[in-house]
């Protein structure tokens, strides 16, 4: 089940009888063919009751997949179409679904204007977390910590620890190039270790604790330091896995290791192949193929974080348009569709994560619901900007997207839609 962002902004709900509205939302739901993108969208309503929302969106589910099914007589005017696929609207999705991660509107912002309240928001422990850090035992160790998420994730743990009442230890390692990370961590409570992870033996050195989190490695931008890239995805997994032998392990990989997915079909999960392309895909599934070896070998219990991407208002797929937008630069249509995820939501799975570690490995998709229309993406820039958009070839039918339906399922939909993150 994949939410549809596109077409329901100006929309009122449908009139409700007052003597039955006491505990009554409403929701927009979006019914399309999958052979047809934006903007040819069907806007449908339905009045669901709070303490049936489950069953409702059940019940919707099911007629949304059924050959035929007639319009709805009396006060509802639902239409089913035949083989089509079922959108949940952000209005839903916010009133219904955000109950599970617990952190709820009144926790954000309407905006973000600098980046000491960015890490902030970005760091909010979830009441999801804040229960698990009641039953974790021992300390939690975040390997690679300097990184882009790592930081935050750290300052995360920490808040989830003092809210529950703990007294775990939240160390963080890393080569610590930029000096101000450390003095950052290290201002929040976080203990932090200096190593190259490279180095076996200062692996070795390292305090074995029961909760890894590993997020080091050599990312995007492979070109001209491919042996490189390999030794960090490769050799550090294996240092690392070697050393914490008796850790819960969750460690961070991407979704690049699939295949392209067409847009209009299903979405890559957790049992189908992977066929990454490129070196860095390449590399990152030997990340993968590493951490599970020694799993199978030694019976450690990890879990697998197949991420993409990453929201960060400083970086990433949204920052990259909105820049454009703003400049005047065309934006390329060939990749015209991405799943996109509030960093602040892949802090919190991620650390939930260490619950789900095991032995065979298991692997978590951990994306948005949405496909996202880099198209409307960009309009949606062009609007709060005030300025025109121009746009340069035509999407292609394929594009790298998952499914993440197995972490909603484990973790609840993420807490920040994506009309939020373009306003931010």
């Amino acid at each position: 089940m994949f939410c549809d962002m596109e077409g329901f902004q100006g929309m009122s709900p449908p009139k409700i009888n007052q003597k039955r509205a006491i505990t009554v939302n409403w929701a927009v739901v979006h019914i399309r063919y999958p052979l047809f993108l934006y903007p040819f969208t069907i806007p449908l309503y339905a009045i669901i009751p709070k303490p049936a929302y489950l069953v409702a969106n059940l019940l919707l589910t099911y007629k949304a997949n059924c050959p035929l099914i007639k319009k709805q007589k009396a006060k509802s005017n639902v239409l089913s179409l035949p083989q089509t696929s079922l959108f949940i609207s952000p209005h839903l999705r916010s009133q219904f679904f955000l109950r599970r991660n617990k952190i709820v509107s009144k926790d954000l912002p309407d905006a973000i204007t600098t980046e000491e309240q960015l890490d902030e928001v970005m760091s909010i422990a979830s009441e999801n977390l804040i229960h698990m850090m009641k039953k974790i035992e021992g300390d939690i160790m975040v390997l690679g910590i300097a990184g882009k998420i790592g930081v935050q994730l750290g300052m995360a743990a920490v808040k989830a620890i003092d809210k529950a009442g703990g007294r775990n230890r939240v160390i963080g390692v890393s080569r610590f190039s930029d000096e101000s990370a450390r003095e950052k961590l290290e201002s929040f409570g976080i203990e932090a270790i200096k190593c190259d992870l490279l180095h076996n033996d200062l692996v070795n050195k390292l305090p074995r604790v029961p909760n890894v989190i590993f997020m080091a490695g050599k990312k995007f931008g492979t070109s001209g330091s491919e042996d490189l890239t390999w030794a960090m995805n490769t050799i550090v997994p294996a240092n690392v896995a070697q050393h914490f032998i008796k850790s819960k392990i969750v460690a961070f990989s991407t979704g690049n290791v699939y295949d392209l997915a067409q847009v209009c079909g299903a979405m890559p999960t957790e049992d189908d192949l992977t066929n990454p392309m490129g070196e860095y895909a390449q590399s990152a599934l030997g990340r993968e193929r590493v951490f599970e070896y020694f799993s199978n070998l030694n019976q450690t219990p990890v879990c697998i974080v197949r991420l993409n991407y990453a929201v960060d208002l400083r970086y990433g797929v949204l920052r990259d348009i909105g820049n454009r937008v703003y400049v005047g630069q065309s934006i390329d249509l060939s990749t015209g569709h991405v799943n996109v995820i509030w960093q602040g939501d892949v802090i919190n799975q991620a650390i939930l994560c260490l619950e789900h570690c095991s032995s065979p490995v298991n692997i978590i998709n951990m994306t948005g619901p949405e496909t996202a229309s880099i198209r409307y993406i960009a309009m949606q820039f062009a609007k709060i900007f005030n300025k025109d958009v121009t746009f340069i070839n035509e999407e292609r039918p394929t594009a790298l997207l998952s499914n993440a339906s197995k972490a909603a399922k484990l973790f609840g939909y993420p807490s920040v839609p994506l009309l939020r993150m373009i306003e931010w």
